[in-house]
C-alpha cells in the first residue's frame, strides 16, 4: 500500500473558511452576528477588530465623496458567542476583551481607535436552547459545527437558527466527505481516518467527534430542505483545493475540502407570518424539554467608541491640523491613508474619512490628486 498522499492548502484550509465568512459579512454589510460553536474564539478575534473609519457620513458628504464606497469594513454593534465547552470559552473570553480606550504612548502603533460601540456577549450552552436575546440577529455563523451535532441537536439546528432567530443570513461550513478520497491513493487498504463512531455508515471520517460527513449532494439536499421549511433561499459552494495535482486526476471529482453554505431569508409579510407560526408550533411541542436548557451568560464585554466619534471639528480646523502634521513630518506630499493613521487627524474628523477629503479639497493650501 502506498503512503497517505501529501495534501496542502494555500492558504490553510481554516483560513480559507475564515476568509469566505469575513468577505461575506463585509459584502452583506452585516451589523450583528451570532457565532454558534465559537470554540476558542479565532473568528471572534477577527470580528472584534475595529473598522479604521466610520461608515455612512452625513449628507452631503455621502454623495460628494463616493471614493470610499469600494472599501468595505465590518461595522458590527453586537456579537453573541455560544459554545458547550467551558474550557474553550475561557480562551474566547480572553480573546474578546476590549483593548485600552487610548494608546499607551505616542509610539503605540498597535493601538487602533474604535468609532462604533460594540457589545460582545459570551454564552455557555447548546444551540438546541432558544435564547431570546439572539432573536432577529443579522447573521448567524456556524463554522465546522453541524457535523459535530448528535441527532437530537441536529434536529434543532434549522428550527432554532432559521426559525426562532430568523436571521437575514446564516453562513455554514462543513467538511465534504467526497474530498476524503483525495488523501489516499485509489484502492488504498491501509488505516485511514476514523470509522463512523455512530455506526450508521461504513464511512471513515476526518475527526473522531464527527457524527457525519456529507457528500456535496447530501449537503445540498439537507440545506434545501431546511431552507424550504423556514423560508430561505440557499447557495451551496466550497473552499479548499489541494495545491498539488492528484496523480490519478481525481481533483475535479473530489471537489472542495469544505462546503460553504449561505442561507438568505425570504422577505415579505407572508414569510414573516409563516415563519413565526411554524416556529411557535415547534417551540410549543418542546416546552418542557426546553425549560431545563438555558444559556448561561459568562461575560458581557463593552467596546467603547472614540470620544470624538461623529463629532468632527470645522473644516478649516481639519485643514490646519493636516498642515501641522505635514510640517512636522517635513513632507510636502502624502497619501490620504498615511494621514489617516495620525490620531490628531482622524480625531478631528470624528472618524469620517470623507470629512478629511472635504477639508483638503476646500483648503486652497493643498493640491489634491486621485491616483
Amino acid at each position: 500500500d502506498a503512503a497517505e498522499l501529501d495534501v496542502t492548502f494555500i492558504p490553510s484550509l481554516y483560513l480559507q473558511r475564515h476568509v469566505w465568512i469575513l468577505r461575506t459579512l463585509r459584502r452583506e454589510r452585516v451589523c450583528s452576528v451570532i457565532d454558534v460553536g465559537c470554540g476558542e474564539g479565532q473568528l471572534l478575534e477577527s470580528l472584534c477588530n475595529p473598522a479604521p473609519r466610520l461608515a455612512s457620513p452625513p449628507p452631503p458628504l455621502d454623495t460628494e465623496y463616493p471614493v470610499t464606497e469600494g472599501e468595505q469594513y465590518l461595522h458590527l454593534h453586537t456579537i453573541h458567542a455560544l459554545d458547550i465547552s467551558a474550557e474553550d470559552l475561557k480562551i474566547a473570553i480572553e480573546l474578546t476583551k476590549p483593548p485600552p480606550v487610548a494608546p499607551s504612548g505616542p509610539r503605540d502603533w498597535s493601538w487602533q481607535p474604535r468609532w462604533d460601540e460594540m457589545d460582545v456577549k459570551v454564552w455557555f450552552g447548546g444551540l438546541e436552547s432558544v435564547n431570546r436575546e439572539m432573536e432577529g440577529v443579522d447573521c448567524i455563523v456556524a463554522m465546522e459545527v453541524i457535523e459535530h451535532l448528535p441527532h437530537h441537536v441536529l434536529d434543532c439546528f434549522a428550527p432554532v437558527l432559521l426559525g426562532a432567530y430568523h436571521p437575514r443570513l446564516l453562513l455554514m461550513t462543513t467538511p465534504s466527505y467526497t474530498f476524503n478520497a483525495r488523501f489516499y491513493p485509489p484502492n488504498f487498504t491501509g488505516t485511514r481516518g476514523i470509522p463512523d463512531p455512530t455506526h450508521r455508515t461504513t464511512r471513515v471520517f476526518r475527526h473522531p467527534d464527527h457524527k457525519f460527513e456529507w457528500t456535496p449532494q447530501e449537503c445540498k439536499e439537507w440545506c434545501e430542505a431546511a431552507a424550504h421549511d423556514w423560508g430561505y433561499d440557499v447557495l451551496v459552494s466550497g473552499v479548499g483545493k489541494a495545491s498539488e495535482n492528484d496523480p490519478w486526476g481525481r481533483d475535479a471529482d473530489c471537489g472542495f475540502a469544505s462546503q460553504v453554505v449561505l442561507f438568505r431569508r425570504r422577505e415579505g409579510d407572508d414569510w414573516v407570518k409563516k415563519r413565526k407560526q411554524k416556529s411557535e408550533t415547534w417551540l410549543q411541542n418542546r416546552v418542557s424539554e426546553a425549560a431545563s436548557m438555558t444559556h448561561k451568560l459568562l461575560v458581557a464585554h463593552k467596546f467603547a467608541k472614540h470620544e470624538k466619534a461623529r463629532c468632527p471639528v470645522e473644516s478649516e480646523r481639519v485643514g490646519s491640523t493636516v498642515q501641522e502634521v505635514m510640517l512636522g513630518w517635513k513632507q510636502a506630499e502624502v497619501v490620504v491613508s498615511e494621514l489617516w493613521r495620525e490620531e490628531r487627524v482622524r480625531a478631528s474628523c470624528g472618524g469620517w474619512l470623507e470629512v478629511l477629503l472635504d477639508a483638503v479639497v476646500r483648503n486652497g493650501a493643498f493640491e489634491v490628486r486621485k491616483d
